[in-house]
Parts: C-alpha cells; sequence; structure tokens
C-alpha cells in the first residue's frame, strides 16, 4: 500500500540526508535553520495523521508533477548558459577602466589605491551581507509559511523535496547557496524523520526491506 511505501521512503530520505548534511554540517546557521526546520516537522507530522484519507490516485499524480519537475529543473540546471556578448559601449568602459588602473599602478600611489579598493570591496560585501540579514528576518513568517506546506507534500508523498527548499532558502530568504544546501540537507532530515515517526505509528513499517535501500542512499551521499 501507498502508505507504508510513504513511511519507508520517509525513512530511507531522512537517512540519506542526515548522511550528506555531516560533510556541511559547518555551512549551516543552526540559529537561523531550526525554526524553519521545526515548522517543516509540523506540517510533516500533521499530514502524516490524515494522509491516510487522502485518495491514491491524488497521492501519485501529486508525485508524478513532483518528479517531472525536478527532471526539468535538474536538466535546466545542467545547461551552461549562455555567454551573452558585450556592447561597445561597455568594450569601451572596460578600456577605459583598465587605462586608469594601469596609469594608477605605474604611479607611487598604487600601494594606497590598492588599499583604498580592498576597503570599498570589504565594506561592499559587509553591507551584503547586513541587508540579507535583515530581508531574511522580514521574510520569516514567509518562510515558516513556506516550509510547513512543504513538511505537508513530504508526508503525502514520501519525498523530501529538497529542489523546492533550495529555491526557498535563495529566493525567499536570501541564504547563499552553499549555506543553502547544507540548511536543505538539514530541513530534509528532520521533516523526513517527523512524517516517518508520525506514520510508524499507524502503519507496519518493513525495516528488512527498508535497510538495503537506506544503505544503499547513505553509500551515493557519502560518495
Amino acid at each position: 500500500p501507498a502508505q507504508i511505501a510513504i513511511a519507508e521512503s520517509l525513512l530511507v530520505v531522512s537517512i540519506g540526508a542526515g548522511v550528506g548534511l555531516l560533510a556541511k554540517l559547518k555551512s549551516v546557521n543552526m540559529k537561523e535553520i531550526l525554526p524553519l526546520a521545526t515548522s517543516a516537522m509540523l506540517g510533516s507530522a500533521a499530514m502524516a495523521q490524515y494522509s491516510k484519507a487522502v485518495p491514491e490516485s491524488f497521492r501519485l499524480g501529486l508525485f508524478t508533477i513532483f518528479c517531472v519537475t525536478s527532471s526539468v529543473n535538474m536538466i535546466q540546471s545542467s545547461q551552461p548558459k549562455a555567454k551573452q556578448p558585450s556592447s561597445p559601449s561597455e568594450d569601451a568602459k572596460q578600456d577605459h577602466s583598465f587605462e586608469q588602473t594601469s596609469l594608477a599602478a605605474s604611479t607611487d600611489a598604487a600601494p594606497a589605491v590598492a588599499q583604498a579598493q580592498q576597503l570599498a570591496v570589504l565594506s561592499a560585501a559587509i553591507n551584503n551581507d547586513d541587508q540579507a540579514l535583515a530581508s531574511s528576518s522580514s521574510n520569516q513568517p514567509q518562510l515558516l509559511g513556506l516550509l510547513f506546506l512543504v513538511g505537508c507534500l513530504t508526508s503525502l508523498i514520501g519525498a523530501g523535496g529538497g529542489f523546492i527548499v533550495v529555491p526557498i532558502l535563495t529566493l525567499v530568504g536570501n541564504i547563499p547557496m552553499e549555506s543553502a544546501v547544507g540548511s536543505s540537507l538539514l530541513i530534509i532530515c528532520l521533516n523526513s524523520f517527523s512524517g516517518f515517526a508520525s506514520m510508524q505509528r499507524i502503519v507496519e513499517v518493513h525495516y528488512d526491506i527498508t535497510a538495503p535501500f537506506a544503505a544503499a542512499v547513505s553509500l551515493g551521499a557519502v560518495l
């Protein structure tokens, strides 16, 4: 039955995400991500209690959409982006900027200029980080709501939803991609385990069947 398969799938996903998380744990901001993971866990646990009432045909249709969308996203992300040719005006600006840089480097003031440029870059980076943090804080209610829905989806179809979580974290939460990948693994691990823990109370899980799949997924996560 689909309900048992979903419960076993959630256990496999949780283990695989947990193993993959070990290599990226340092990139995760626990203080920022744990509340989001908790919201996803609540959605997953809540939907697990009512998922038996959802028709299997609806769940299979939803899972099909999930797989197709995920496949399209993977194909698009693997295609190299074409580099747009620069306009003549941009080339002229680059040449002029290069001439100015060369002139500055040839004078005695070159070290001071280089130091000023480094300070300017550092200041811009700090300002960008402050703006991203402020934007993430202002979007917190929206993030919590979206991840609650992701948790509901997880218990409906038995998938972690990584291709949904990462865009939510980067686009809505303004979290850098490197941190978003590790953060998504933490959310998926806890989210999937929450759904499994709720379902295993109402269905019989075949651990002898699940164990080989969990081992294979864990090996893939390590490699």
